[in-house]
């Protein structure tokens, strides 16, 4: 650490790359991250529906009809439980509260099953009985301090007006606000008794979004055979009644990166681009390290002098091994902690490129830790190689001869020290740039591909 500036320009060169490489991952972690928040998420499907002429695909949507649920669990075996969500029937609506009247979006209607598949946190009020009922509604925490400031929300009567009826609600439960990293965010949930008692299994409105839990994930293909066969029953109008009536279970943790479908209730992510992705922040921090490593080996010349006096004063072979190896977990440490830095200062920014809210706790999910952890692993193993590499080799140098040498050319050694520092950041800067130029083209080529 006698040279400042070239420890500095190896460390930082080494940092900016890492932080491209983790920024990157890190938004890739939080995609494929997206509802594994609930316990009971390798269970838990969503029910698509699909209709069929013969065997050409005609329609296939994210939604289903009010009756599937009910009609499921009754007639085929292996549902423990499902919920319904009806939240495209009238998604937006005129809320009231005393004198305060505002439009509102994210409403939604859901049965008490709702908090039983799902984990979203419940601040105030009781799980089992805030949605059992008509006239019941729960609001978020955002919602509670738009409307009641710092007052007590339990209890409050709001007045919703929709396209088809006005219906007034006491609000029975506040919970948190739905992750980032899931598809379902609603504000405003209201018991599915208080939709019109016709719609509440009404078969040909294919508006609402159905969950089930499976027994086994082995049960998925079974259920989608029989469903054709079930649903024969139930189609009791003309319309529709020549179709195949199908349906789709499309597992809970693949609705986020599945293709887009229609009625779907959020812009999907992609799973090629997540893996481009991928692929994108390995060739980065390759970069980085090979640019690291070269500066190292570059350096390790000048070093003779410094490993022949500790061998004349008597420093085993082990002795300098183990000094090149702290020197480069060192060096990776501190490059890790600035790449940890940068990524904090530049993460604001970057969510507002992706349109997304991404945080460094989609590594707490799961395993994803492991691979934060291997990134470093692998930044040190590569540093000690060049460790046991100076150390067996600059033993035996010339000491004599590279002494000369370095006094003869200190001045070039010194100017393609940092020349060659330079080249690594610049190499790091290009990878970043060249990563997030793609990103961006991705993203943007997405949202106007989901928003035609």
């Amino acid at each position: 650490m006698k040279r400042k500036k070239f420890s500095f320009i190896n460390v930082f060169g080494l940092a900016i790359g890492m932080a491209s490489a983790l920024l990157i991952l890190t938004y890739v972690t939080f995609e494929f991250s997206f509802d594994k928040m609930h316990t009971k998420y390798p269970h838990i499907y969503r029910v698509q529906s699909t209709f069929r002429e013969g065997e050409v695909l005609t329609d296939n949507w994210a939604s289903s009809s009010f009756g599937y649920g009910s009609a499921m669990k009754e007639n085929l075996a292996g549902i423990e439980d499902y919920t319904r969500i009806g939240s495209l029937l009238q998604p937006e609506q005129i809320v009231k509260y005393g004198e305060l009247t505002l439009r509102e979006n994210q409403i939604a209607y859901a049965e008490p099953s709702f908090f039983r598949l799902f984990d979203f946190e419940l601040l105030k009020g009781d799980k089992k009985t805030c949605l059992s009922m008509p006239g019941q509604v729960v609001i978020t925490e955002r919602i509670a301090s738009k409307y009641f400031k710092d007052e007590d929300p339990i209890g409050k009567i709001f007045i919703f007006t929709g396209a088809y009826d006005k219906i007034s609600c006491e609000v029975t439960g506040v919970m948190k606000e739905m992750p980032s990293n899931s598809h379902i965010h609603y504000s405003f949930l209201i018991s599915y008794k208080s939709l019109p008692k016709y719609m509440q299994e009404y078969w040909y409105k294919h508006e609402a979004y159905t969950y089930v839990l499976l027994d086994s994930p082995e049960r998925k293909a079974e259920i989608e055979r029989e469903f054709p066969v079930m649903a024969e029953k139930y189609k009791t109008d003309e319309a529709l009644k020549n179709k195949t009536w199908g349906v789709s279970l499309i597992p809970l943790a693949d609705i986020h990166l599945t293709p887009q479908v229609g009625y779907e209730a959020e812009t999907k992510g992609n799973r090629s681009s997540m893996i481009a992705l991928i692929f994108a922040a390995i060739a980065i921090l390759a970069i980085a390290w090979i640019n690291y490593i070269n500066l190292t080996v570059a350096r390790s010349m000048e070093r003779a002098k410094e490993v022949g006096v500790r061998r004349v004063v008597g420093a085993f072979r082990k002795q300098l091994i183990h000094q090149f190896l702290f020197e480069a977990l060192v060096m990776n440490l501190i490059a890790f902690i600035l790449a940890v830095g940068l990524i904090e200062l530049i993460l604001p920014y970057f969510n507002q490129l992706v349109g997304r809210t991404v945080t460094f706790s989609v590594w707490l999910m799961d395993y994803w830790w492991m691979l934060l952890v291997l990134v470093f692993i692998a930044g040190i193993f590569l540093g000690n190689c060049i460790g046991i590499h100076n150390g067996r080799n600059l033993r035996y140098t010339n000491t004599c001869d590279n002494t000369c040498c370095t006094d003869r050319s200190g001045a070039d050694t010194n100017l393609n020290g940092i020349c060659t520092g330079f080249n690594q950041c610049s190499g790091s800067f290009t990878g970043c740039h060249i990563a997030c130029n793609n990103l961006y083209i991705r993203i943007s080529f997405l949202n106007h591909a989901y928003t035609t």
